[in-house]
């Protein structure tokens, strides 16, 4: 099966789970303190999941 938009990647959709995941963990002491930490983690998760959309969207203009 030939995925037709990012959203339909396994691997994607893993790094949405995985994003909510950390999230989460980020509200929880000591990092909800440590804002330097959990901004750098938040961006971190978001560039993930980012990055697969990016590359999907890339290689489907490529083939066109």
């Amino acid at each position: 099966m030939t995925a037709k938009s990012f959203e339909e990647l396994r691997i994607w959709q893993k790094a949405i789970k995985i994003g909510d995941d950390v999230y989460q963990l980020t509200d929880l002491p000591p990092l909800k303190n440590d804002y330097k930490s959990r901004n750098q983690l938040i961006g971190a998760l978001v560039s993930i999941s980012n990055n697969i959309a990016k590359g999907f969207e890339y290689n489907s203009r490529v083939h066109l």
